[in-house]
């Protein structure tokens, strides 16, 4: 079963440990990949100081607690897992779900694609191969951000890290950086 704790280095890997605050970038003040808003979402008031002063574990317990669903502990296989969690980090929690169920659809399984991450679709992943998803992920990560980089041309100097981003697929079953 996946692991939260094999995941989260990846995202800090994808998202960065340092506060930024780039005007090219809608999330704005950003450290460990939290931003203000995420941040303000679990404690009200929050400012751009306290989005500097944010620590790994504070950001940890927010992705867990924001982020890491309900029943990805139930998904078979750890990069899958980390994908999806990447995807719900990146784009919100029920863009990167809607994005497994089509992955899912795609390798053949009748679910409904809404954005809701439960039994139903923890089961269509873990039957589905692991490496159809994940490649099926890839493209679909690929073609969200070729359109959000075309929609402002500012965001060009995104695309190495997205792209790299998309193509994630994990070394090994472990779900560390390739």
């Amino acid at each position: 079963m996946a692991s939260f704790d094999l995941a989260i280095p990846v995202i800090l890997a994808h998202e960065g440990t340092t506060y930024t605050d780039d005007p090219a970038d809608p999330g704005g003040a950003t450290r460990w990949g939290i931003t203000l808003r995420t941040l303000r979402g679990v404690r009200p008031g929050a400012t751009k100081e306290d989005v500097r002063n944010l620590t790994r574990p504070e950001a940890e317990a927010i992705y867990r607690r924001c982020y890491w669903g309900p029943f990805f502990d139930d998904i078979a296989d750890q990069r899958v897992a980390t994908k999806l969690f990447d995807m719900c980090v990146n784009w919100g929690v029920g863009a990167g779900v809607t994005a497994l169920q089509v992955a899912c659809r795609d390798a053949g399984h009748v679910i409904a694609v809404d954005g809701a991450f439960g039994p139903i679709s923890v089961a269509a992943v873990n039957a589905s191969p692991p490496a159809a998803l994940l490649v099926s992920l890839q493209a679909l990560m690929e073609v969200h951000y070729e359109r959000w980089i075309a929609k402002d041309p500012k965001r060009e100097k995104f695309r190495r890290g997205l792209m790299a981003r998309a193509r994630w697929v994990g070394d090994d079953a472990s779900g560390k950086i390739a």
